[in-house]
């Protein structure tokens, strides 16, 4: 990129854009392989599993995905190393708070 014509601050990198729109894209197809079809066989407790454990493996694959696309992102301004510690350090912390 030429310094002498930076972009401004405000205007997003196409890179940017492009992280962005795949990241929504691939969370809503996550959310329609989830919650597409259901089963009508009438076992509450059955259904009520289902549904808790379909909600939790899109909260993970959702945590998946926007953790990937922040590493896209971010990794275009710091090393990549950095941000896996940061992130490590994350979930360290996390895990910390929860066990408390």
């Amino acid at each position: 990129m030429d310094h002498a014509r930076r972009r401004p601050w405000w205007k997003p990198h196409r890179r940017t854009g492009v992280i962005f729109s795949v990241a929504l894209g691939s969370i809503a197809l996550l959310a329609t392989l989830m919650f597409g079809g259901r089963d009508n066989s009438g076992d509450a407790a059955g259904q009520g599993l289902a549904g808790a454990f379909e909600a939790l493996f899109f909260a993970l694959g959702m945590f998946l995905i926007a953790s990937v696309a922040m590493i896209m992102w971010v990794s275009h301004y710091v090393r990549v190393s950095k941000v896996i510690a940061g992130i490590l350090g994350l979930i360290a912390l996390a895990a910390i708070a929860f066990l408390w």
